[in-house]
């Protein structure tokens, strides 16, 4: 299972071998990465070509990494097993994750660079704004997330 898994939750790995069987997925042709287990830190995953990536998020930082690495589907880890069955069998979107608030551009840009485990003085100079500007940016992304405070963003970016 781990060649076609990328997770350190063993309850994910569980959940999907006995709800499709270990020989469905190995013989399939995804590529499952677990986006609140993987960091933008992480080391590169060689990612096989003749597989599609299928991104599993329970918040919105975790989407929003995927969505950086380009994935497709990003699956809701809350979703029913009827909407994942669905999914996996003929694309419905039921199970999908859909993000509580969009974020700009510019807030994407500023996560990736939190997530990544900048300082604020190196993400001003990098955005090319003043430091309180930061400040400004990263308590909006709190409040349109639902975090009360830096460490809980930094938890979530980790």
């Amino acid at each position: 299972m781990s060649d076609c898994i990328i997770t350190d939750d063993i309850f994910l790995i569980d959940g999907i071998k006995n709800l499709f069987g270990f020989d469905f997925i190995e013989r399939s042709n995804f590529f499952i990465i677990d986006f609140d287990f993987v960091t933008l830190r992480t080391p590169p995953i060689e990612l096989p070509l003749d597989k599609e990536l299928i991104g599993f998020a329970s918040n919105d930082i975790s989407f929003y990494k995927a969505e950086k690495m380009g994935v497709r589907f990003v699956l809701d880890k809350r979703s029913s097993l009827k909407d994942l069955i669905v999914f996996f069998t003929s694309r419905s979107s039921a199970a999908l994750y859909r993000p509580k608030n969009s974020l700009t551009s510019r807030e994407k840009q500023l996560i990736h660079l939190i997530c990544n485990g900048h300082e604020s003085k190196y993400i001003a100079d990098e955005l090319k704004v003043t430091e309180k500007t930061i400040y400004t940016f990263r308590r909006n992304i709190m409040q349109k997330i639902g975090c009360k405070n830096r460490v809980i963003l930094q938890n979530l970016c980790n």
